[in-house]
């Protein structure tokens, strides 16, 4: 990331680091990907069941967002897999964030 005062410039995925990682993170942003924004399964729902409120709250809010990058990305003439790349790269920070115990700070904002 390169980012000073109010520019925020971010680099994409780079093949430093666990490469299988690397390709489950795509894997699972084209997964997101396809689905409709707002909209949960049935099997999502069981599997939601018992889950923490704050837990299904942050991952609904990073599935709504995550979905709405694309969407714009794609829109705005970027190629799919630039999109794909970018969602990936913002899915590691949320599940950084939930790893962490950031969740309260971001359900705030």
């Amino acid at each position: 990331e390169y980012s000073s005062g109010t520019s925020i410039r971010r680099e994409g995925i780079t093949k430093a680091g666990n490469s299988q990682a690397r390709l489950t993170l795509i894997e699972s942003a084209q997964g997101i990907c396809r689905g409709a924004i707002g909209f949960k399964s049935k099997a999502l729902k069981a599997r939601q069941a018992g889950q923490s409120s704050l837990v299904i709250a942050y991952a609904d809010r990073a599935n709504e967002r995550l979905r709405r990058k694309y969407y714009r990305m794609i829109l705005g003439g970027k190629k799919r897999n630039v999109a794909i790349a970018a969602v990936a790269r913002e899915l590691a920070c949320f599940i950084w964030g939930m790893m962490t115990g950031h969740m309260e700070n971001r359900m705030a904002s």
